[in-house]
Formats: structure tokens, C-alpha cells, sequence
């Protein structure tokens, strides 16, 4: 004859028990399995940390002269285009000014003449 489970007849006192029991074991075996799996992540068998660099440092090193390469043509390429700005800006900077001092000089001998015929009538009032 085949026993189950169900008709054995257990006190519930001992179910109480053996609950937390259970869970403990299980808590243990948990605790036990991941200090397991920390301590192979920590001492596991790994090369050691300068030839990480180095193999990172070979990676990333042609990256960083490639990339410092392009940032130096780009900027060689911006500042010639700005010294040619500028170049262009003191050329039309000096052809204004000497636009100015022609229309300046230009307003000068006309009020100079003025100044002459005001003075040339005011004599002529005067002699009057």
C-alpha cells in the first residue's frame, strides 16, 4: 500500500516549526552561495591590472591620436578662415577710414569757405 503525503497525520505545532527552519536553511545556503560567487569574482583567476592597461592603452591610443589629429585640422581650418575674416575686415577698415578723411577733409575746405564769405559779407555789412 502506497502512503501520501496528505494522509499522514502531522501536528500543525510541528508545521509552525519547520517552516522557519526551512527558511534559515535556505536563507544560509543563499548567504553561502553569493559570498561563493563574490570571492570567485574577487580572486578569480584574472590578468593582472597593468596588462589590462596596456591592452586598453593599445586600443584606445590609436582612437586618440586619430581624434586629436581631426580636432587639430578642424581647428587649423577655423583659424585660417578667421585670419582671412580679419584680414578682410582691417582691408575694408582702412578703405572706409581713408573714405572718411576724404569726405571729412572735403567738409572741412567747404566750411572753411564759408567761413570766408560769411567773414567777406560780414565786412561788407560792416563797411555799410
Amino acid at each position: 500500500m502506497k502512503v501520501f503525503l496528505a494522509d499522514i497525520d502531522v501536528p500543525p505545532d510541528a508545521i509552525a516549526h519547520a517552516i522557519p527552519s526551512i527558511l534559515w536553511i535556505l536563507f544560509f545556503v543563499l548567504l553561502c552561495l553569493g559570498i561563493w560567487n563574490q570571492g570567485k569574482k574577487a580572486f578569480g583567476r584574472r590578468p593582472p591590472i597593468d596588462d589590462e592597461l596596456e591592452a586598453l592603452k593599445k586600443k584606445l591610443g590609436g582612437e586618440i591620436i586619430h581624434a586629436k589629429n581631426s580636432v587639430r585640422k578642424e581647428l587649423g581650418d577655423r583659424i585660417d578662415s578667421v585670419e582671412e575674416i580679419v584680414g578682410n575686415i582691417q582691408v575694408d577698415r582702412e578703405r572706409k577710414w581713408g573714405e572718411w578723411k576724404t569726405e571729412i577733409h572735403a567738409v572741412d575746405n567747404k566750411v572753411e569757405r564759408l567761413l570766408g564769405r560769411l567773414e567777406f559779407v560780414l565786412k561788407k555789412v560792416e563797411r555799410l
